[in-house]
């Protein structure tokens, strides 16, 4: 649960220092890119304090890579 607490602290800070100034420059695509990659983090950053188990992509991307590249001749 500390894991959790710091990484509020952080992600609170984050919007403070620089979500703040980006949107002040008026650059709202980044800003909301920035957003959404931080709400995937902090998702993320439950799952993991509440030790839930999610499953790997490894299996999924290796298929994808033997597919792109033609590997299952070798």
């Amino acid at each position: 649960m500390a894991y959790f607490l710091l990484f509020n602290i952080i992600i609170i800070f984050y919007v403070i220092k620089d979500l703040i100034q980006i949107f002040k420059k008026n650059k709202r695509p980044v800003f909301w890119v920035f957003v959404s990659f931080s709400v995937m983090v902090y998702f993320s950053s439950i799952l993991i304090v509440f030790d839930i188990r999610t499953p790997s992509f490894s299996k999924y991307l290796k298929e994808l890579v033997i597919m792109i590249w033609n590997l299952d001749r070798i």
